[in-house]
């Protein structure tokens, strides 16, 4: 594939979201591991990727941007530098020139084998420390119990039973429609809110 369809704006576009969805998909992983849920309760909305397409396109913007940069930062510097010392060492930057060209596409895949795998570990720890540092949370009085409102499935809130004194929340997960919401207040939670162990199979025995 020629490098010049890289700049059709369809091209771009395609990247930018399917970019914007991995990257979304693993900070909600991890944002979800946080509370011990399930990946299966990732919804990758309109409203969950706007913020990340908008980064994503702005770190694009600015790559861009640095690499056309240097780039002209490198070819007025090749102006000034003296003619004899571009001559006595013209044929070893052929040389390099040559090998860069021949290897640009292992090159491209080494920097992307290497890069996407820190991002993706970044990215999904990212989502988990935003988790552990949420302090608002929708506290929901169902039947004299308290619950905790931990994320929304489509047209659900996923919520958890919630310990007031502990500041804790157990992974005890059920899923209530919106529409049914009543008794609901939204709580400061100084520290955050803890999460409580998940259950070891053994415990069900008991």
């Amino acid at each position: 594939m020629s490098m010049n369809k890289f700049k059709d704006p369809a091209i771009i576009i395609l990247t930018l979201t399917v970019v914007s969805y991995g990257i979304t998909y693993i900070y909600e992983t991890g944002y979800k591991s946080y509370y011990k849920l399930p990946a299966m309760f990732i919804d990758l909305s309109i409203n969950s990727m706007t913020s990340t397409l908008t980064a994503t396109f702005f770190v694009f913007i600015s790559i861009y941007a640095s690499w056309n940069f240097l780039k002209f930062m490198h070819s007025e510097v090749s102006k000034e530098v003296p003619s004899y010392i571009l001559l006595t060492n013209s044929t070893f930057i052929k040389g390099v020139r040559t090998g860069i060209t021949d290897n640009i596409k292992l090159l491209n895949l080494i920097v992307i084998c290497f890069c996407l795998p820190f991002i993706a570990n970044s990215t999904g720890r990212l989502g988990e420390y935003a988790a552990s540092e949420e302090t608002e949370y929708m506290v929901i009085k169902q039947s004299g119990l308290l619950y905790v409102a931990v994320t929304s499935y489509k047209d659900s809130l996923i919520i958890a039973p919630l310990n007031l004194e502990k500041e804790s929340m157990t992974p005890k997960f059920k899923a209530i429609e919106m529409k049914e919401l009543k008794d609901t207040e939204t709580i400061h939670f100084e520290n955050g809110l803890k999460v409580e162990d998940v259950r070891n199979s053994k415990d069900l025995i008991e």
